[in-house]
């Protein structure tokens, strides 16, 4: 209704015009599919069915149960969803009360295969952009929360894949678990880290990514070679990060042991032994290279 009237609010009381509006709306935003009834719920947008697949909307996700009986997956990657609608006299987003939600379908996201334990998921109070999909009568994701946290449920080395519990926002345990790829670069993963990762949209899988954007390391005793024409200078330098007293601290694996990582120097000038640098990231091959020297 606020897309029809966005002045009016609840409680509001309509006149017998803008109740014969409504009515004409909703008719022609649910004409021509099936389960039409759902989508003209107050709070969703109306239009004439060739438009509606152009139309986007906020909503949140307030279930992942799409059918009574918890042994049919089925309905796997299906979620109910409600819309949100911006209350123009608080100027806050608010989440519609009415109804039980319609069905938002997030297995088309990635041009992959869905996989139910390494697609793409949803947890209940995301917040997201959805359109209508006609082909499937469904509302589809635009932009639903690709990047993740939690805890290893196993070890996992560089390139293989384990499982993941999967944490909320607050940071407790949603209860739920995902199939994520180690792509942490030179780094172990072993029960019980804690792991950020990322959807992969083009390959349908989530990969454990740092969340740092500039590593900082230690040198070991020998330091890093030269780089000698095409050939870069390469060491194991030990990991550190800067702590909550602004000290710097090795960084330990779920074991308290200290991680060592490949580091690549493409200076023709050799990096000092027992010295802190720092390193970024090379895209196309992900490994790491000195970027900066402590003198």
């Amino acid at each position: 209704m606020r897309e029809t009237f966005p002045f009016k609010k609840r409680g509001d009381t309509l006149s017998a015009d803008e109740v014969n509006a409504l009515s004409g709306a909703t008719s022609a935003g649910v004409s021509g599919r099936e389960g039409g009834g759902q989508f003209g719920l107050r709070g969703w947008f109306t239009a004439s069915a060739a438009d509606q697949a152009h139309i986007e909307q906020l909503a949140v996700v307030t279930s992942d149960t799409v059918t009574e009986d918890p042994d049919d997956t089925s309905d796997s990657g299906r979620y109910l969803v409600k819309p949100r609608y911006f209350d123009q006299d608080t100027s806050f987003w608010e989440d519609d009360e009415d109804g039980d939600g319609i069905e938002l379908d997030v297995r088309g996201f990635s041009q992959a295969h869905f996989d139910t334990d390494r697609g793409l998921f949803l947890l209940v109070d995301d917040v997201l952009t959805v359109r209508y999909d006609e082909q499937r009568g469904l509302m589809v994701p635009v932009d639903p929360p690709i990047t993740r946290h939690g805890v290893a449920n196993a070890d996992m080395e560089v390139g293989a894949e384990g499982e993941v519990a999967i944490y909320t926002d607050s940071d407790t345990d949603s209860g739920r678990t995902v199939i994520v790829k180690n792509g942490w670069v030179g780094v172990k993963v072993l029960t019980g880290d804690k792991v950020k990762f990322i959807y992969r949209r083009e390959l349908g899988y989530y990969e454990i990514i740092s969340s740092a954007l500039i590593y900082v390391a230690k040198t070991p005793a020998g330091g890093i070679p030269a780089r000698s024409g095409t050939k870069v200078g390469s060491a194991n330098c030990t990991l550190y990060y800067i702590d909550d007293s602004d000290d710097l601290q090795a960084y330990l694996d779920g074991n308290g042991a200290q991680v060592t990582v490949p580091v690549k120097n493409l200076s023709t000038t050799a990096v000092s032994g027992d010295v802190y640098i720092q390193m970024k990231q090379e895209v196309i091959s992900g490994r790491l290279m000195v970027d900066w020297e402590d003198c």
